[in-house]
């Protein structure tokens, strides 16, 4: 009884996956700019971007190799960023742009070759599409960290009153990308 109840709980979050991590895509960018504010609660930022790799990691791993590359491309970045807590080295803050930037990629191309190879639009195809979106943002926000950390001055974000310059290219990642501008 209780493995039929188990069983079908592992069913029913597999089948539920995009939304998953659609539903933490979205309460990691909607935490941003209210955590952001706090010094002592930005860890939870940490913990929400974990969320979204582990929920990425799941969301493409529906065979093998699927899973072993994405654990591979995954897994180094979560512990970079949760030993960069610790320890702070400019290779560190590269290492994690630059293996985000690849995971994300790969997990964009995984999401944009689920939505092409179906036959029939369903709620999945739907949340994997909007998923491929909001990574496009984390992908380039990851790019334009790393483009302005290799060449500083790249981005200009002197006027920007943060201590976390990280979060200012994932906004000037997703403005761009929605094609607001930049009137502020």
């Amino acid at each position: 009884m209780a493995v039929t109840i188990f069983t079908r709980i592992l069913k029913d979050t597999y089948h539920r996956k995009f939304l998953s991590l659609l539903v933490t895509i979205l309460l990691y960018l909607g935490f941003i700019p209210i955590i952001s504010r706090f010094v002592r609660f930005k860890f939870l930022l940490d913990i929400f971007f974990s969320a979204v790799l582990l929920s990425a990691i799941f969301a493409v791993s529906e065979k093998k190799h699927q899973t072993i590359i994405a654990l591979a491309l995954g897994i180094p970045m979560l512990v970079m960023i949760w030993v960069d807590k610790f320890v702070v080295t400019d290779r560190l803050l590269i290492g994690a742009q630059l293996t985000g930037a690849v995971f994300f990629g790969y997990t964009i191309c995984r999401l944009l070759i689920f939505v092409f190879t179906e036959s029939r639009v369903t709620h999945n195809v739907i949340y994997a599409a909007i998923i491929v979106y909001l990574l496009m943002g984390l992908f380039w926000a990851d790019l334009y960290f790393l483009l302005n950390h290799l060449q500083p001055g790249t981005l200009d974000i002197s006027g920007v009153q943060t201590d976390n310059p990280g979060l200012v290219v994932v906004y000037f990642s997703y403005v761009t990308l929605t094609t607001l501008g930049y009137g502020d």
